[in-house]
């Protein structure tokens, strides 16, 4: 029972971290296209905004966001800050995670530099951003201490995309709508967010009744809904999945900061998806066939040589899985074809040319030029020595062989890179694992050996069971997809064996 519940951390441990780049950011107006010359209003409000953030109805943490001139600078320049704390209940204990991020934004009102720095109590991973020239930036990340850059080009009317800031920019018109460029340093992409007014409500915030305009903000397909007062001021959002961000004044945040009352809730229940039948035997299974309903991701993403869609129309998806092995004769290493080059690429959470992952992963395989044999030394290496518990974190491949110890994403990342560092091509998967009578939340990483075969580090299993649904595969910022399922999915078992 153990390793289940640290399975599903997996969600809530990225998504957490994820789901706040987008859930919190300023109550917006203007025209077509806003950015910071929109959004910071030219009389310069300062004003401190506090936010405490509940959960299912239980108070779990605050945001606070002000704005400042930088010291030493003209009062055109801003300096955009927010702290986030959450007290987050995991395995019957409150695991804390502080999110801070700052933003310079220049006399131009566009986006200078930021710093982005997420701790919990084990990992810790700091993100810089420096705009060189025009559209050109320096992104660099600090983990397991070492740093690793990477330049990329970023439309110039971006905006950060963080908890960064309900600021004060007036009145909204009811009926329009409108889009922001939200760069997002973890996934480091910009995308295009739309909002539209939907509305005046009156709303009871700080024992106050304030008139306020609702908002639908939509990303990708996810929808949260915010309420900004006659001043643009943020006071309420509702999120996906049973989050509330709620406006409350410094002296309710300071008194929930001082109490850090024991929060009660069972995150692995709101978030399972439950089965219709118990599958005996589950981790020895090679065959499952299921009805899935509620489905809003790319159909795309569900077949593989193991998972095939067998019948699909708009409300239900019929799909079969199989547990596959290897090729009977394994490729020898190293695998090099130009059809898998980006899954032996590294990345900056997936640092596969490490000299330290490079080493490992040489001294756990030795001298064996067999993909498969190797591919299966490295998945019993990373299930023995990975300690299994849950890890508030964004994952990062380097920072997990330092501790030695996560939760899937963790053991999907580090066996992730190891592999790659052998040229072995190897993705991530993510989707749902059967146990106990429901569904849950679970990555797991995909390797080719001659064919594709999906692996399970964190259960041990050199081939992963008939449970393992894929729902899409990628990395960090491909997660933040699964929020349009959670909640939403349903799941009958139809056959298994």
């Amino acid at each position: 029972m153990k390793i289940v519940k640290v399975i599903v951390v997996v969600f809530w441990a990225v998504m957490m971290t994820l789901l706040f780049h987008f859930e919190v950011f300023p109550g917006l107006f203007g025209h077509k296209q806003l950015s910071y010359l929109e959004l910071i209003p030219q009389d310069l409000m300062l004003e401190d905004n506090w936010m405490g953030v509940y959960f299912q109805g239980v108070k779990i943490g605050y945001m606070h966001t002000y704005v400042s001139v930088p010291p030493g600078k003209q009062i055109s320049q801003f300096l955009i800050r927010n702290n986030t704390f959450l007290q987050v209940p995991i395995l019957g204990r409150s695991e804390q995670i502080y999110f801070n991020t700052e933003a310079l934004i220049d006399a131009g009102h566009r986006l200078k530099n930021f710093w982005v720095d997420l701790n919990s109590a084990r990992y810790s991973t700091k993100l810089t951003g420096q705009l060189l020239e025009e559209e050109d930036w320096l992104l660099v990340v600090e983990s397991a201490g070492k740093k690793r850059s990477t330049r990329l080009s970023l439309p110039k009317d971006s905006v950060l995309y963080s908890p960064l800031a309900p600021l004060p920019t007036g009145k909204l018109s009811s009926g329009r709508k409108f889009t922001v460029k939200m760069f997002d340093p973890i996934s480091m992409s910009a995308e295009e967010v739309f909002i539209e007014p939907l509305g005046k409500e009156t709303l009871h915030v700080m024992k106050k009744d304030f008139r306020a305009t609702k908002l639908k903000i939509d990303y990708k397909g996810i929808e949260t809904f915010a309420w900004v007062n006659e001043e643009g001021e943020l006071l309420k959002e509702e999120t996906p999945l049973g989050w509330l961000i709620l406006k409350e004044d410094a002296e309710e945040i300071l008194d929930f900061m001082r109490e850090k009352p024991t929060v009660m809730i069972d995150l692995i229940a709101s978030t399972s998806v439950r089965s219709n039948v118990e599958i005996e035997n589950a981790r020895e299974s090679r065959f499952l066939k299921a009805d899935l309903k509620g489905y809003v991701l790319d159909k795309k993403n569900l077949e593989s040589s193991r998972q095939n869609i067998i019948a699909a129309d708009d409300d239900k998806i019929t799909l079969s899985v199989d547990a596959l092995g290897p090729p009977d004769k394994a490729l020898s290493l190293p695998i090099e074809k130009d059809e898998l080059r980006e899954f032996l690429a590294p990345s900056i959470f997936i640092q596969s040319d490490d000299q330290e992952i490079i080493k490992t992963a040489k001294n756990i395989v030795g001298n064996t030029k067999d993909s498969w044999q190797a591919a299966v030394l490295l998945n019993r290496w990373v299930y023995k020595h990975v300690k299994k518990v849950p890890a508030m974190s964004i994952p990062s491949s380097l920072e997990v062989l330092h501790h030695m110890q996560g939760d899937c994403n963790e053991h999907a990342f580090l066996y992730t890179a190891l592999a790659r560092s052998l040229s072995i091509p190897t993705k991530i998967a993510y989707g749902l694992l059967y146990q106990q009578g429901g569904f849950y939340y679970h990555a797991w990483p995909q390797v080719y050996v001659g064919s594709w075969v999906d692996m399970d580090p964190t259960l041990g299993q050199d081939v992963a069971c008939a449970t393992h649904i894929k729902l899409l595969e990628g990395e960090i910022k491909d997660q933040l997809a699964l929020v349009k399922v959670i909640g939403k999915l349903e799941i009958k078992i139809k056959e298994y064996r």
